[in-house]
């Protein structure tokens, strides 16, 4: 049997020798991601951190980690999508069509809040002045009409 080791990407900290993450663990949110294509096992011997190998095999039995077997990424893709549109009452296509609205509907939202936060900033200005105004009138500052 191989071996592999747990690859720690840029920005996590490194984890005691022998590691490997348990079954459903998930990293800190706070933790930078992983680069696009990282490869999470690795059969080289670890040359960084002093990091020991570990004998194992990888999740899931697939040499080559988390990345590896398709087949089995695409088979849970599907059963993904089958407990979608159980949950949702709809199909994939639909909910990413109603994704794509509602994506919409919020740029919309966006634009009106600045519109509406320009209005009431020129509101509270025009508010400001009217203020002064009347103070510099009733304090005599400024002369009657």
């Amino acid at each position: 049997m191989p071996t592999y080791r747990f690859n720690v990407p840029p920005g996590w900290p490194a984890p005691p020798p022998g590691w490997a993450p348990p079954e459903g663990w998930e990293p800190d949110p706070s933790w930078p991601p992983a680069p696009p294509g990282w490869q999470w096992w690795s059969a080289e011997p670890p040359a960084v951190h002093g990091r020991a190998a570990v004998p194992l095999s990888a999740p899931g039995g697939i040499p080559g980690g988390f990345l590896a077997g398709r087949r089995r990424l695409e088979e849970e893709n599907e059963e993904l999508r089958r407990r979608l549109t159980t949950l949702l009452g709809m199909d994939p296509a639909a909910v990413s069509a109603e994704a794509a609205r509602l994506r919409e509907e919020v740029q919309h939202l966006r634009a009106e809040q600045l519109i509406a936060s320009t209005q009431l900033a020129t509101l509270r200005a025009d508010l400001f002045r009217t203020s002064e105004a009347r103070h510099a009138y009733v304090s005599g500052r400024l002369p009657h009409r």
